[in-house]
């Protein structure tokens, strides 16, 4: 009985020490909500946004900047034409293109046409979807840096351009 006695015992101090362990790492969480949400707003704000307050992921915050057209989102099945409709004013030249749907020699040849104060990025949101960023240089060097530290790659788009 004694032994029983024991092995209960220690059970139950190893689900005690299970259960701190779990509350400890359950209260790390916490502040690093909210400093993913801080990370959120302040990338909201590069866009002179208000992040709204029922967006707590970085692929929700793209789609609402990209339904307020502060970014372009496309996919792999969007026209060449389509794309160059919607970035037009932001070329220098248009480039040739044939028909088909967007792809990386498409792309780059549209970094290479930008107006000389821009930069081009992108991130992928789901599946074929993406999400087009087409910024100051230094501004989406930080749109960059901001989304690496919520852990997310905005692919900048190699513009030919160098100091």
């Amino acid at each position: 009985m004694r032994e029983f006695l024991n092995e209960i015992l220690a059970m139950a101090i190893i689900f005690i020490c299970i259960w701190f362990y779990a509350r400890k790492k359950q209260k790390e969480l916490e502040p690093n909500a909210n400093i993913k949400e801080n990370l959120l707003k302040e990338f909201a704000l590069k866009f002179d946004e208000v992040k709204p307050s029922d967006i707590k992921e970085f692929n929700e915050l793209c789609e609402y900047l990209a339904s307020k057209n502060l970014l372009y989102k496309f996919s792999k099945s969007t026209t060449k034409t389509e794309f160059l409709q919607a970035i037009k004013p932001k070329l220098k030249n248009e480039p040739k293109t044939d028909e088909g749907s967007v792809d990386a020699t498409f792309l780059t040849s549209c970094a290479l046409n930008l107006n000389s104060a821009l930069a081009m990025g992108i991130y992928a949101l789901c599946g074929d979807t993406y999400v087009l960023f087409l910024e100051d240089e230094n501004r989406i060097l930080g749109l960059v840096n901001l989304a690496d530290k919520l852990n997310k790659n905005i692919i900048l788009c190699d513009n030919g351009v160098s100091d």
